[in-house]
């Protein structure tokens, strides 16, 4: 039997009460990750879950069923844009974020905000903004 990727992922259930997952970059990017939200939600069902998304990702991410809410990703990619990005994550007072594309302001903005779990790939030099890094399956 498959084991349940948020299981392995060493998630607790009845810890979180919100999450943020990111997935800022191309819009078919974007539709491919459906089915991480659709886990989290069948794992979690009492967890909120957050998306962050460019704005031309936004009216498409409205219709996925298992994002509770948006947050557009305006900031421009800068360290002020890193900065703003922290201070909007920070007052949403986040359990876990999963970066699912990482970037260097996304990265400073999770850091700073003092999200508690913060999950991403460990293929980029972004990764050290992370205290959960994922190796990817091959």
């Amino acid at each position: 039997m498959k084991k349940n990727p948020i299981q392995t992922m060493g998630i607790r259930h009845k810890s979180l009460k919100k999450i943020l997952v990111v997935r800022n970059d191309k819009l078919g990017d974007f539709i491919l990750s459906i089915p991480s939200f659709a886990t989290l939600k069948a794992t979690l069902p009492d967890t909120r879950i957050y998306a962050l998304v460019p704005r031309y990702t936004a009216e498409l991410a409205t219709f996925v069923p298992y994002i509770d809410k948006l947050i557009i990703d305006e900031e421009q990619d800068s360290l002020k844009g890193a900065w703003q990005l922290a201070a909007k994550l920070k007052a949403e007072k986040f359990d876990a974020i999963i970066t699912l594309f990482s970037t260097l302001k996304v990265g400073i903005a999770a850091f700073l905000a003092n999200i508690p779990l913060r999950y991403a790939p460990a293929s980029k030099l972004y990764q050290v903004f992370y205290n959960k890094r994922l190796l990817h399956n091959t």
